[in-house]
């Protein structure tokens, strides 16, 4: 960076502040950062490296995706969860991701090891080291059912759209692409309050958030949208097709970087 000093660079920080903040301590002490241009994903990201490191340049620019091209239900897919179902008042959730630590895998299983929610069902789609994968396995055996490990999926907007919520039990994140792509089909989401998160979901309006990343916390949450009326499931729905329309497609992402890039480099 120092010696091409008529370019200007591009950082996008994927993640919530605590993870970076060691590391910009040390960048705010090189004059030449300054130049450099940092992207968080969210309003509260944003908020937080601006206030922490005011000589340094952040801009915020929100995750877009490319919406399903086509919302036509999988025969195969909603059969496949249809068998899952007790029956038509059990409530599906779905988690969608790499198991890592971040993602807080043992919390979601410890939830879903509870009789208390028996009512609804837990499908787990993704992969990761060997050891989760067994916890998952064995959690599942001794679910009574609740758990259902399905792995890796190419096809997870099928899953998404035969499903009744999107629930996540992360210790922090940026701004999920996985909360997107479920915005984008209108499914509700559940998620702990970690990093951009609590600035896209509010409680009733698309999804909820749990009080704290506790188990007692996420069973209320759980609990809350399984009380819902259909009205309310349904106008969550709308609420979210039109968030993502406005506000996380691809093309308001794309025009966001354009702006920024163009008016960056006068």
């Amino acid at each position: 960076i120092p010696f091409f000093r008529k370019i200007v660079f591009y950082h996008t920080i994927h993640n919530t502040f605590g993870p970076h903040e060691k590391l910009f301590k040390k960048l705010n002490h090189f004059p030449f950062y300054s130049r450099v241009v940092n992207i968080c994903l969210s309003k509260s990201i944003f908020e937080q490296f601006s206030e922490a490191f005011p000589k340094l340049k952040f801009r915020q620019i929100e995750n877009g995706i490319k919406a399903k091209d086509s919302l036509i239900v999988s025969d195969f897919v909603k059969k496949e969860i249809d068998a899952i179902r007790i029956d038509s008042k059990t409530k599906i959730f779905l988690f969608v991701g790499r198991f890592s630590y971040q993602k807080n895998i043992p919390l979601l299983l410890d939830v879903y090891r509870d009789a208390g929610i028996s009512e609804s069902k837990l499908i787990i789609i993704g992969n990761g080291p060997l050891e989760i994968n067994n916890d998952i396995k064995n959690a599942t055996s001794n679910s009574s059912g609740r758990i259902v490990f399905l792995g890796p999926k190419e096809n997870v907007f099928d899953y998404m759209i035969n499903s009744d919520a999107l629930i996540l039990t992360s210790r922090h994140e940026g701004l999920p692409i996985v909360v997107l792509e479920a915005l984008s089909v209108g499914l509700p989401v559940l998620s702990t309050p970690v990093g951009g998160v609590p600035d896209v979901i509010n409680n009733g309006t698309n999804g909820f958030l749990a009080k704290s990343i506790q188990k007692k916390d996420i069973i209320e949450m759980v609990e809350k949208f399984c009380s819902l009326d259909p009205q309310s499931v349904n106008e969550i729905h709308e609420n979210n097709i039109r968030l993502f329309e406005e506000n996380f497609s691809i093309e308001v992402c794309a025009k966001k970087h354009y702006d920024l890039y163009k008016n960056e480099s006068r």
